[in-house]
């Protein structure tokens, strides 16, 4: 226990820096003539409460939350697949960057890829015990029961997004009503549309396309990889471009760029999920630690959306996150990405694991089940594997043990 004591006063002094480096600064002022107070100013550090520990309210919420999580009696390797600056991996990154997955008795292993399907890659391979990932790594790891569902993070949809030009026809035609959209079948036909294939951004392309009464073969795809999609719009190639994540949120996009459309809007759904390899499930050890690397999720998610302090506290960490990984984003950026979703918390997981429309189908199958129509369309699947998809995709026990 003392060691444990010494390792959570390290933790709170190391976090108590980021309001002193903050005070220091002079960036964090308030008061009569300052435009912004702590709570309103996106990615400010509040300053210390007067209270008589010294510690802010969101210092106490942590330390009540890290005291609350039980470590495992022996210590567990862990390799865990994230990825880089991914909203819906930001609770996993918290959670090794703070301790709290130290704490708990893993030895975290933290493997970066680029994408979900890499990631179910790994994961047949051996070379992962968990993992995170949105719809295309859903799709793959449930077709392949190579992994089980153990928790939905986040509904994504709407930091999916498409782009225009603000002089372009489709932005010039305005928001349609019928479609919720900018633009119509005219003004989109024959446009080239940079798009990572085989991705959630296809998905939704897809979708909105349905929406104006197209199909793929109307348009002129361009297929690449999502980074390379962000290069080509700054290039000026192509007329249209699908920006996933932060990179729809940077101030360059204000002015000269229009948001056709997002997932919301196009009416679609898009899970992320916390995944643990099938055969780790079947390891008393690797399962024991699977289920504390989601406790430790999960209450990061709480003291996050707990309040607009805690809230400007994470944007700090993830703008830190983003410069580690040599991903350029302003902090303004930053928070409107992370208050434009928001995380799933244990009840609404446990809701959506549990529950079932009026056919029968669990609500959380039922997200993923439309995107598995639109790809076997596309012919990235066939029908017999989204008969693969079931209810035995969704292991249900660490979320009903975490309430």
């Amino acid at each position: 226990m003392k060691q444990n004591n010494r390792k959570w006063m390290a933790i709170l002094l190391a976090f108590t820096m980021v309001f002193v480096l903050a005070s220091c600064s002079g960036t964090s002022q308030t008061g009569a003539g300052s435009p912004l107070s702590e709570s309103a100013a996106p990615g400010s550090a509040p300053a210390a409460s007067a209270a008589g520990d010294g510690l802010s309210s969101a210092e106490n919420s942590l330390e009540e939350i890290m005291q609350s999580i039980e470590p495992l009696e022996n210590p567990v390797k862990l390799r865990i697949g994230i990825g880089a600056g991914i909203l819906h991996d930001f609770p996993a990154y918290l959670a090794e960057k703070l301790g709290l997955l130290e704490h708990a008795g893993i030895d975290a292993n933290m493997l970066y890829f680029g994408n979900g399907p890499l990631m179910v890659e790994a994961l047949t391979a051996g070379e992962l015990d968990v993992a995170g990932y949105g719809i295309g790594g859903i799709l793959g790891g449930s077709v392949t029961d190579v992994a089980k569902i153990v928790h939905i993070r986040m509904e994504e949809a709407v930091v999916q997004k498409y782009f225009v030009k603000a002089d372009s026809a489709i932005a010039q035609f305005g928001l349609n009503p019928e479609t919720g959209m900018y633009g119509n079948k005219e003004t989109w036909a024959g446009k080239e549309v940079y798009v990572p294939p085989g991705t959630t951004l296809q998905y939704l392309l897809g979708a909105a396309l349905e929406k104006m009464d197209m199909t793929m073969a109307d348009i002129k795809p361009v297929f690449m990889d999502a980074k390379n999609v962000n290069t080509a719009l700054y290039a000026n190639q192509g007329d249209a471009w699908a920006l996933w994540n932060m990179f729809g949120y940077a101030g360059e996009l204000q002015n000269d760029y229009v948001e056709a459309f997002n997932g919301t809007t196009a009416g679609i759904s898009l899970s992320a999920a916390s995944v643990v390899r099938t055969e780790a499930l079947n390891n008393p050890d690797l399962a024991a630690a699977a289920k504390k690397w989601l406790e430790c999720q999960l209450a990061v998610i709480d003291w996050m959306q707990a309040s607009e302090e805690n809230m400007n506290i994470s944007v700090d960490y993830f703008y830190e996150w983003t410069q580690e990984e040599g991903i350029m984003a302003e902090k303004e950026d930053l928070y409107r990405y992370m208050n434009d979703a928001s995380f799933f918390n244990r009840n609404e997981c446990l809701d959506l694991m549990t529950s079932a429309d009026d056919e029968g189908v669990m609500t959380a199958m039922g997200m993923i089940l439309n995107a598995m129509d639109f790809f076997v369309g596309e012919g990235n699947y066939r029908e017999s594997d989204k008969a693969k998809i079931t209810e035995e995709d969704f292991y249900v026990d660490f979320i009903k043990e975490l309430q």
